[in-house]
């Protein structure tokens, strides 16, 4: 995971020398894993997660909007969540938003989506767009 934490990162500083202000990365940005046991065995909880300082401190250090496509938070001893976080310019977290194959199915049948920002989370109810499934939220 440590040698992905600074692959992100030097891709993110290029982007960043490059003049992009909004800068993501792909979903599974630290990890990808065999199966699920391999990735529950190489996750962290939220807390712990080694890259999310650095990310933090890296949006704060170049003054950009960093958005983590995702990382694999161990949410139980027997459970990740696919959680996708966006970092401000200050290095702060302004959202997160995890997706679950429980959750994504139950939202889908009530056309609902999950998104957290500072204020806590909310629902939102998905539309189509032109890429055929969400509507995407203005977070900042």
């Amino acid at each position: 995971m440590a040698a992905n934490i600074r692959a992100a990162s030097a891709l993110i500083r290029e982007a960043a020398v490059g003049g992009a202000r909004f800068i993501a990365t792909p979903e599974n940005t630290t990890l990808m894993a065999a199966d699920a046991g391999a990735k529950l065995a190489s996750s962290h909880s939220e807390a712990g997660d080694p890259a999310l300082p650095v990310f933090a401190a890296l949006a704060k250090e170049l003054g950009v909007h960093l958005l983590i496509g995702s990382l694999a938070i161990k949410v139980s001893e027997t459970r990740t969540a696919n959680r996708s976080f966006l970092f401000a310019p200050d290095g702060q977290v302004t959202a997160r938003y995890e997706d679950s194959p429980v959750r994504r199915r139950a939202e889908r049948q009530r056309g609902l989506r999950r998104i957290q920002h500072r204020g806590g989370w909310r629902q939102r109810r998905a539309g189509g767009n032109a890429l055929g499934q969400h509507r995407h939220e203005r977070l900042l």
